[in-house]
């Protein structure tokens, strides 16, 4: 009996130590982030989705991206904010500490309330209980009541209302917190000033009140009696009390609930409490736990979820996701410890550290005595059945039992090195040492073991992990060799034509419960083998980073992925990673290699990392089911901001809009997404994807039609919009287009035809004879015009002659800047095609092999075509080798601007000459950076495609500003892509999609090129190029070529 008794409290201990000791992943944000001051009196959100955070030094909001303050200067009444109330209506009332009473209304214009005589206390609640009606609650004196619709106000200073601490509406009553009770008021007696008040609940020390989300449960929180809860009903029958210890003494502050029934507490010097009425389990939040203080003034829990924590001097915290925790562990002298290997045993974490062997006592490592491990420095650490297997730095390799009791050193020998241990595994039979001289299999029965080496049929003595799949193959990780693995310690089965794997030098393993194995490397990002094929994930598809130092899948199919001082997790569900990221102290230190331990008996998951221990609970892991909240900020024309976001009618003229937005997600605002178009009526139109930094929207020079923008907005977990927001506008149509000028010119130019026949018919019988005459006289004349005719002929036949032979040498010399691409990019594989509409052109394309072994590819399109066209390229090229080879500017958007202003100088330079007429082009650059395997793209109105092996045909329409025409050509967008296997880019000028053909004559359009370029994205470039092509003449038909056509494709092996 006594011994059941001892083991249950020990039990209990170790189950509170190990929830004690958990650090969580708090945010935190102070005035360095932008927060107006780090004392936070209270938090709201407001319909917007923005958090509004009271301080006393005035109000600030969030929505993700930085703090916007407001203080008196923006209409406030008082700097210092002592207390929010949202209403029915969606307006926040802010009462100040000195009486004072302001409000933001849902468009966020602010106001405040003008009273004739000062309230002069501070007004610790406000609280709506009917249409227009409400209270403002002044600490310790009283209640002011307020009518917004009159503005009258009354000052009730009676004894019934002195010591109420906070007040609730309950349907036609008002609840009353006083420290001995509460008490119950009828609201329609307290309007009529005829009222009597009714203790309901006696208390002690009552501090804060509050209902719960579902308004069936009042919680009161007593500084003598702890969380109390009652029942909404007549009655407030009791339900349950919790007694909650306070180390400190402090008194509660603020009580609030969330959706899943859970109640929080705030202390004044104790952090926080979390109650849950059904388990009965409380957990206490104190700055061991992640706060930044103890001394909480409130709590707030948004629409997603998300917890906010005000303090007390130390800013605003957020927690997002309880999943996440973390704790440093330190030495005796209280330098933080690496954790090298991580085991989970019996609710408590065996580590191998720099300094010994040992389990977690809070932050500290309760060191195993044993002199054979003291103050060694030990790497792997593995349980095998019953059992310890670890080892240190030194190659040295132990069997222990699970206390450190009883040691054993296993000796393990190497004839011509000295022995690295790299990692450890086990299966049934045997355990596997993974060291700098091959693999070590060893007989657990008695720990005699064989080697295999590259004599064995390994591909490198050099072992780092391995990892044995449901399927009984070894896999074998090495670095410099391919991914293996190893069929009975002898059969090698290799894949040397992965695509992606480039540096060879593969890290860890897993396996998914799907029998996907999943295989991290360092630099070539993340495989999977589905068993028939791999498939490569890199920064593009969601990684933080290409370096990977663990991976592990948990139990519901999710991959976790560690990457130095960065988390990346895959849902199975979805196609793409996501980052885990924030500024919690979380992932500010690194993470130490194959140091991943899973506990599925708990789904927790285990990383070591240079200063500690990261722990992920899975099975709070929760998907983000909260759409965010789509606003557009501001909507500007031609400069001038739009008062209205209503529908807009412009009169006809040439517009330049741009549209700043927000979609307000506060659990991870980096990894918003948007998708936007602006709909033109009669046109075609594509949705365009941006990330959360892109918030702002430039659209130049529309011109007349009816507009839609149209934007969603997708959460942290890819949630989009169910609707998207629009903003419709009318650019009026010219004058000349309308129906009443089309009316009025069809009847007057019928009227002036109709008497210009009638005055002609009168005119020609009058001439006929007048004629007749002068045939007579003009016959002799012909006969002498005809020989001098015949002699201008032959005249012309020269000048023709000579004309031909000027056009045909232009073109001679348009065709030497021109080049041929043939085998001078490297391991590129390019199409190019040039056909200009006449002899000669306005397109040009060409490249330029700069010094460092980068190249720049351009496809340029000038102001019209024949001679002029052609012209403009010879000038074009000579400005375009000055800047890159005489300037040597290189990057794109460099050369464009530069090439603008000189464009500009060659045809008028600063010329203030309203008849100086500016010629220009369109163009497009591709900066292929071999060094960083980058190609910067940069388009000013030329169209651009690119694809990949696993990409579909994409548009990328840069820039609309064309060169030569503006001084200034706005900003100029940089699109990056990563230079991998398989990548395609397609330059064009816009002679190719603009010809007209087909059944109905209409545009061969951008759509068909990109659906044309799909289909053969498998082909050669060559024959991609040529069925390009071969569908345009095919669309052409017998039609007139319409413009100048180019075309280059380039793929990158």
């Amino acid at each position: 009996m006594f011994k059941s008794k001892i083991i249950f409290f020990l039990f209990i201990f170790f189950f509170s130590f190990e929830t004690f000791s958990q650090v969580y992943s708090f945010k935190t944000f102070t005035e360095d982030d932008g927060l107006s001051q780090s004392f936070i009196y209270d938090v709201c959100q407001d319909s917007r989705g923005f958090l509004v955070i009271a301080t006393g030094d005035g109000l600030s909001t969030y929505g993700g991206h930085g703090f916007k303050v407001f203080k008196t200067v923006s209409g406030l009444a008082e700097i210092g904010i002592s207390a929010l109330y949202k209403d029915s209506k969606n307006k926040i009332w802010l009462g100040h500490f000195e009486g004072g009473v302001s409000y933001v209304m849902p468009s966020g214009r602010i106001g405040k309330v003008n009273f004739k005589e000062p309230l002069s206390a501070k007004l610790i609640q406000i609280l709506e209980i009917s249409p227009n009606n409400y209270i403002f609650l002044k600490k310790n004196i009283g209640l002011v009541l307020y009518n917004s619709a009159t503005g009258v106000v009354d000052n009730i200073q009676d004894e019934n209302f002195m010591e109420t601490v906070s007040i609730l509406a309950n349907k036609d009553e008002l609840f009353l917190l006083k420290p001995d009770g509460v008490y119950s008021i009828k609201i329609k007696n307290l309007l009529s000033k005829k009222y009597q008040i009714e203790q309901k609940i006696k208390l002690k020390e009552g501090a804060c009140m509050q209902y719960s989300v579902a308004k069936d449960n009042l919680l009161i929180a007593d500084n003598s009696l702890g969380l109390l809860t009652y029942r909404a009903d007549e009655n407030l029958s009791a339900l349950d009390t919790f007694k909650l210890t306070r180390l400190n003494g402090s008194t509660f502050t603020k009580i609030i609930s969330d959706r899943f029934s859970n109640i929080f507490v705030a202390t004044t010097d104790d952090g926080f409490f979390k109650i849950n009425p059904s388990s009965k389990l409380i957990k206490t939040y104190t700055i061991k736990n992640g706060l930044k203080a103890n001394a909480i003034q409130s709590l707030f829990i948004d629409r997603e979820d998300n917890l906010w924590v005000g303090t007390y001097g130390f800013g605003l915290q957020q927690l997002n996701n309880e999943m996440y925790s973390y704790r440093f562990i330190k030495d005796d002298e209280g330098i933080r410890l690496p954790i090298n290997s991580i085991i989970r045993l019996n609710g408590r974490n065996a580590v191998a550290t720099d300094k010994g062997m040992g389990y977690i006592n809070e932050d500290k490592v309760d060191f195993a005595n044993n002199p054979q491990v003291s103050n060694k420095k030990f790497k792997n650490l593995m349980l095998y059945n019953n059992y310890f297997v670890f080892s240190t730095a030194e190659g040295e390799l132990f069997k222990s039992d699970t206390l450190f009791k009883t040691i054993t050193k296993i000796p393990l020998f190497t004839t011509n090195q000295k022995l690295v241990i790299n990692s450890l595994s086990s299966d049934i039979k045997n355990i596997y040492a993974c060291t700098s001289a091959g693999l070590y299999v060893i007989d657990p029965s008695n720990f005699q073991y064989t080697v295999l080496n590259t004599e064995s049929g390994l591909l490198h003595n050099n072992v780092k992990f391995v990892f044995i799949d449901s399927k009984k193959h070894m896999w074998v990780c090495s670095q410099g060799t391919p991914i293996y693995y190893v069929d009975n310690l002898k059969d090698v089965k290799i894949f040397d034509d992965v695509q992606g794997l480039k540096l060879f030098n593969i890290q860890t393993i897993c396996e998914d419960k799907n029998k996907n194995i999943w295989i991290s490397s360092l630099g070539d990002g993340v495989f999977k083998y589905t068993g028939r094929r791999f498939d490569n994930y890199t920064v593009a598809d969601g990684l933080k980073s290409a370096y990977s130092y663990g991976i592990v899948a948990d139990y519901k199919n999710g991959l976790w992925v560690a990457q130095a001082n960065a988390l990346s997790y895959k849902n199975s569900n979805k196609k793409n990673f996501n980052r885990i990221g924030g500024n919690s102290d979380l992932l500010q230190n690194n993470f130490v290699e194959n140091s991943v331990f899973y506990d599925k008996t708990e789904n927790e998951i285990f990383f070591g990392t240079t200063e500690g221990i990261v722990r992920i609970n899975t099975s709070k892991q929760r998907f983000n089911e909260i759409e965010p909240v789509l606003n557009i900020l501001n909507i500007s024309i031609n400069g001038d901001r739009v008062e209205s976001l209503k529908d807009t009618v412009l009169k006809y003229n040439s517009y330049d809009f741009s549209f700043e937005f927000i979609g307000v997600c506060l659990s991870e605002p980096s990894e918003v997404k948007y998708r936007y178009k602006l709909k033109l009526e009669g046109a075609e139109d594509n949705w365009e994807i941006i990330s959360s930094e892109t918030r702002r929207l430039n659209f130049p020079k529309l011109k007349n039609g009816d507009y839609t923008f149209m934007i969603y907005a997708a959460n942290n977990d890819g949630l989009w919009n169910s609707n998207p927001l629009e903003y419709k506008f009318r650019i009026d149509k010219p004058f000349w287009q309308k129906w009443w000028f089309i009316i009025t010119s069809v009847c007057s130019i019928s009227l002036l035809i109709f008497v210009g026949i009638k005055w002609r018919t009168k005119k020609l019988i009058e001439n006929q004879k007048e004629l007749q005459r002068k045939i007579d006289l003009q016959t002799i004349e012909i006969r002498t015009e005809k020989e001098h005719i015949s002699k201008m002929a032959e005249e012309l036949k020269v000048v023709h002659d000579d004309l031909k032979d000027s056009i045909n040498y232009a073109k001679n010399i348009q065709s030497s800047i021109i080049p041929t691409f043939e085998n001078r990019l490297g391991a590129v594989d390019i199409f190019e095609h040039f056909q200009p509409k006449d002899v000669v052109g306005g397109d040009f394309f060409g490249f330029y092999l700069l010094p460092d072994n980068n190249k720049i590819v351009f496809l340029a399109d000038c102001t019209g075509h024949g001679v002029p066209g052609g012209f403009l390229t010879v000038i074009a090229k000579a400005l375009l080798d000055k800047i890159v080879i005489e300037m040597k500017i290189y990057h794109p958007k460099d050369i464009i601007y530069k090439l603008n202003s000189e464009f500009r100088l060659f045809f008028g330079g600063n010329s203030t000459d309203e008849n100086v007429r500016y010629e220009g082009l369109v163009i497009s650059f591709c900066h292929i950076d071999y060094s960083k395997k980058m190609v910067d793209i940069c388009v000013a109105g030329n169209p651009f495609y690119y694809s990949t092996q696993s990409i579909d045909v994409i548009s990328y329409k840069g820039s609309r500003s064309s060169v030569g025409y503006e001084e200034n050509m706005g900003e100029l967008n940089v699109l990056q892509l990563p230079l991998e296997t398989g990548l395609r880019l397609y330059m064009f000028s816009d002679g190719l999609q603009d010809q007209f053909g087909g059944k109905d004559a209409k545009r061969f359009s951008s759509k068909k090129v990109a659906a044309a370029l799909n289909k053969s994205k498998s082909l050669t470039v060559k024959e991609q190029g040529y069925l390009v092509l071969s569908e345009w003449n095919d669309w052409r038909g017998e039609s007139e070529q319409v413009d100048d056509v180019s075309l280059i494709i380039m793929k990158f092996e």
